[in-house]
C-alpha cells in the first residue's frame, strides 16, 4: 500500500514538473513576443490564406524552422512555435471580439476597448487582411 502511494506521488510530481516546465517556456517577455510576431509577419505562408504558399506544408515548416532559429531560445522547437502561433492568434481574435463588442454596446468612441498588448497592433497590421470578407461566387445555375 505504501509503495503504491509512493508511486502515485512520484508520477504526480513528475507530471507537475513537466507541466510547469512547459508553462514556463511559454511565458515570454513582451520583447520576445514582439520579435516573434515580427518574424511571423515576414512569413506570409503562415498567415496569408490568399497566397498559394499557405497550402504548402514544406514551406510552412521551413518558415517555422527559420523563426525558431531567429528566436534563438534554447529548447524552443517547431512544435513550440506552432503552439505560440496558435496562442497568439487565439488571443488576437479574442481582442478583436472585445473591440467589436464594445463598439456594438453603444459606447462613445473614447470608450471603445483598446488592447493594451504591445504586440496586438503590430499583428493587426497584417492579420486584419485575413479577416476581411472574401467575395464568393455561386455555383448554382440560374
Amino acid at each position: 500500500m505504501i509503495v503504491d502511494t509512493w508511486r502515485v506521488f512520484t508520477v504526480t510530481v513528475l507530471v507537475f514538473c513537466v507541466y510547469f516546465e512547459i508553462q514556463n517556456t511559454m511565458r515570454w517577455s513582451e520583447g520576445d513576443t514582439v520579435k516573434f510576431v515580427e518574424l511571423y509577419r515576414e512569413h506570409e505562408c503562415l498567415w496569408n490564406i490568399m497566397k498559394p504558399s499557405y497550402r504548402n506544408n514544406q514551406m510552412r515548416v521551413g518558415a517555422l524552422e527559420n523563426i525558431v532559429e531567429e528566436m534563438g531560445i534554447e529548447g524552443f522547437t517547431v512544435a513550440d512555435a506552432r503552439q505560440k502561433v496558435k496562442s497568439l492568434r487565439n488571443t488576437y481574435n479574442q481582442q478583436l471580439q472585445k473591440i467589436e463588442k464594445s463598439r456594438k454596446s453603444g459606447m462613445g468612441r473614447e470608450d471603445v476597448y483598446a488592447p493594451s498588448l504591445k504586440w496586438f497592433h503590430l499583428m493587426d497590421t497584417f492579420m486584419r487582411k485575413t479577416k476581411e470578407k472574401r467575395s464568393s461566387q455561386s455555383n448554382l445555375v440560374s
